[in-house]
C-alpha cells in the first residue's frame, strides 16, 4: 500500500498552532505510517519543532512578505507564492488540509494534486477544497474545532490533549536559573496587544502577597521577543524585600523557555500563547482573561488545574483590569491546595 504523505497548511500565530497539535494527534493516530508535514510561518515554527506527530516543519515567511510594498513586493509575493506551490506540488501529497480561512493555501491545497483536500466551507476558494466542513471558525471550542477540520481529511480520534515536546538535549533547568528552588511559579505578562494585558503594579502587588505565604517560593519573569521591558517593569514594582526571590528570564529560546514553564509550580497567563504552551506541557495555570472569548477559547478545565479568572466586559474588549488581586490570590489558593499532577 502507498504511504500516506498529508500537509497541513496553517498561518495562525503560536497559540493556535499549539492548540492544533490536539489535531496532528489525531491525525497520527489514523495515519501512524503516514509523513506528515505542516507548513506555517517561518518566524514560530519553531513551537512545532520537536512535535512528534508530525515529521517536518515547513517555515515560510508570511509576515515578512505582507510588509512589502509596489511592484517589487507584488513581485516577490508572486515568487513565493509559486515557489512554495511547486514544491507542494513535487512531494505528491496524498491529503491535505487547509485549517484556516486563505485564498493562498487552497490554491495550494489544489495544485498540489491530492485527492483529498480537506478545509472549511465558508470561503471564496473552497471550491478548490473537496472534502469541507461547514462550521464557522468561532463558532465554538477551538480544539473541537480543530478536531473536526482534521476529521475533512480522515483523523476520527477526538481526544483533546495538546503537545509541547521539550528535547533530550535541551538545557536543563539548573543550568538556565542556577538559584532555582523547589517551588517556583512563572508569569508571562505579555500578550499581543496592550489591553490584553495586566498592569505592573498589580503583578508586583501579587508576588509579594504570593512571595510573602512562603520563604521558600519564587517567581520567574518570562517573555515573548521584545517584552523583556514588560519584565523588567514588573520587576520594579516588585517591593525590594522580595527581588532576591524574584528572576528575569526574557526573551530566551522558546525551548528554554519550555523548559522553565514545565518546571513550574503553576504559570500566571494571559490571553496569549504562554497559556497554551503551559497547558501543554501539564503546567497548571491561571490564567486573566474576558469573559466573552471563553466559549472559543477557555480550553481547559480546573480537572486538569487550568483555573481561569475572567473579566465581564463589552465583547470585543480585552481589558481585564477590573480582575483584582485579591480574586487572583483567592484562586492562588485553591490551585495551590489541589495535588500537583503528575507532569507530561
Amino acid at each position: 500500500m502507498k504511504r500516506e504523505r498529508i500537509l497541513i497548511t496553517s498561518q495562525k500565530l503560536m497559540g493556535d498552532l499549539i492548540v492544533q497539535t490536539a489535531a496532528f494527534a489525531a491525525l497520527r493516530k489514523r495515519f501512524p505510517s503516514a509523513e506528515i508535514i505542516v507548513l506555517c510561518e517561518e518566524r514560530i515554527s519553531v513551537a512545532l519543532s520537536t512535535n512528534r506527530d508530525i515529521d517536518a516543519v515547513w517555515g515560510v515567511p508570511f509576515a515578512a512578505s505582507k510588509s512589502l510594498r509596489g511592484l517589487k513586493g507584488l513581485w516577490r509575493k508572486a515568487a513565493l507564492f509559486f515557489s512554495w506551490a511547486r514544491r507542494i506540488r513535487a512531494q505528491r501529497f496524498s491529503r491535505v488540509l487547509v485549517t484556516d480561512y486563505n485564498d493562498k493555501a487552497c490554491l495550494w491545497a489544489f495544485f498540489s494534486g491530492a485527492a483529498i483536500r480537506g478545509g472549511l466551507k465558508h470561503q471564496s476558494m473552497s471550491f478548490l477544497l473537496n472534502h469541507l466542513l461547514a462550521e464557522k471558525e468561532g463558532s465554538g471550542d477551538y480544539i473541537d474545532f480543530y478536531l473536526k477540520l482534521a476529521g475533512t481529511i480522515g483523523a476520527t480520534s477526538m481526544a483533546r490533549r495538546t503537545s509541547f515536546y521539550i528535547p533530550d538535549d535541551a538545557p536543563k533547568l539548573q543550568r538556565l536559573i542556577p538559584e532555582i528552588g523547589k517551588i517556583y511559579f512563572v508569569i508571562h505578562p505579555g500578550a499581543s496587544t496592550p489591553e490584553k494585558r495586566w498592569s505592573a503594579m498589580n503583578w508586583g502587588r501579587l508576588i509579594s502577597k504570593i512571595l510573602s505565604l512562603n520563604s521558600g517560593y519564587q517567581m520567574i519573569l518570562v517573555s515573548g521577543p521584545g517584552e523583556k521591558a514588560l519584565c523588567d517593569d514588573v520587576y520594579a514594582a516588585v517591593p525590594k524585600t522580595f527581588n532576591k526571590r524574584v528572576c528575569v528570564f526574557a526573551e530566551r529560546p522558546l525551548i528554554e523557555t519550555a523548559v522553565v514553564m514545565q518546571g513550574a509550580r503553576l504559570a500566571f497567563c494571559l490571553d496569549s500563547a504562554s497559556r497554551h504552551i503551559a497547558a501543554a506541557l501539564g503546567t497548571a495555570t491561571i490564567s486573566l482573561v474576558t469573559r466573552w472569548i471563553l466559549p472559543t477559547w477557555g480550553l481547559y478545565s480546573e480537572n486538569e488545574s487550568h483555573y481561569i479568572l475572567a473579566a465581564d466586559v463589552p465583547r470585543d474588549s480585552y481589558n481585564i483590569e477590573r480582575i483584582s488581586v485579591n480574586e487572583v490570590v483567592a484562586v492562588f489558593h485553591r490551585a495551590i491546595g489541589k495535588p500537583r499532577a503528575a507532569k507530561r
